[in-house]
């Protein structure tokens, strides 16, 4: 018996990727986040919250070139300013504002 072919057909497509966004896994590549965040480690992170100043926001890159994890240093009305926690690191200083469609979810911590 195929459990998970149960648990899917047992949602709609769109509630189904709605719990899928509600709690998930994200693993931390690159030392930019160091040492709050360490490279290799696996966080939960959910869509279902806001990004708030201090907190960690999973998003798409402005530019479309991957998923990062930044901290948000500002909020704005066009959407979310993201640092990282290196000097080396990127963050709006490279890509800009960070618009809530990007917004993938926040980590949990």
């Amino acid at each position: 018996m195929r459990t998970s072919l149960l648990q899917i057909n047992f949602f709609s497509p769109s509630t189904w990727l709605r719990v899928k966004r509600a709690l998930f896994r994200v693993r931390v590549t690159g030392e930019s986040m160091w040492p709050e965040l360490v490279s290799g480690k696996r966080y939960w992170a959910s869509g279902f919250v806001r990004p708030q100043v201090g907190k960690y926001a999973v998003f798409q890159s402005p530019s479309g070139e991957g998923v990062f994890v930044k901290k948000v240093s500002r909020v704005t009305n066009d959407g979310y300013e993201v640092t990282s926690l290196v000097p080396w690191g990127s963050g709006s200083k490279d890509f800009g504002v960070v618009s809530q469609r990007n917004i993938i979810g926040v980590l949990l911590r």
